[in-house]
């Protein structure tokens, strides 16, 4: 059917007084520091075959919400990397992995975040390990760790990761690497707020 002059001008009409044909409008929402994105890893890490930096994918498992809006969508994939690593043999009988991730796709385009993971498995000869939470304290038990291989570098990492607020430390089984298959879920925190651009 061929459209006529007061067709097309009926149906503009229609859409303007409906709002049918109105476009959405773009705005910034943040989303605060410390809410919480529930990942799962795409690729596998582990302490045992894991390098440094060390990149790594994962995606969000669940969608994030500011003023009931939708700012980061389930499935956006999020980018991060391998911070420090340490297998068994290589500290004396105790693993470490931490990982931080450092952007997510969004609609609206890549987007900085902050946030970060990190595990030290228990000791061969001490159960002092424990679930500490981005603490001083975290930062104290790095340190001690990682001092058994190198004083000085077991300081300073222990002192920048375990004082990040979102970084998780957790008692791994004792005389064993730890592994992340791909598939694996990690609740992390987000360190910084976030400010990105959604449809209203």
């Amino acid at each position: 059917m061929k459209m006529t002059i007061p067709m097309v001008l009926g149906a503009f009409l229609f859409c303007a007084l409906s709002g049918g044909c109105a476009s959405r409008v773009p705005v910034e929402k943040t989303v605060p520091s410390g809410t919480e994105l529930k990942l799962e890893l795409i690729d596998s890490v582990s302490s045992s075959d894991s390098q440094a930096g060390e990149g790594l994918q994962a995606r969000i498992l669940e969608e994030v919400l500011v003023d009931g809006q939708v700012a980061i969508p389930a499935g956006s994939n999020v980018s991060g990397r391998v911070v420090a690593v340490h297998g068994l043999k290589a500290i004396g009988g105790r693993a470490f992995l931490s990982l931080e991730f450092t952007a997510v796709e969004t609609p609206s385009g890549e987007v900085p975040i902050r946030a970060a993971w990190s595990r030290v498995g228990k000791s061969e000869t001490k159960k002092d390990a424990a679930i500490i939470g981005g603490s001083a304290a975290g930062g104290a038990l790095l340190g001690r760790v990682l001092s058994d291989h190198d004083k000085g570098k077991g300081t300073l990492v222990g002192g920048l990761l375990g004082g990040a607020a979102g970084t998780a430390i957790a008692a791994g089984t004792k005389g064993e690497e730890i592994q992340l298959p791909s598939g694996t879920t990690l609740t992390v925190h987000l360190r910084t707020p976030v400010t990105l651009t959604i449809d209203a």
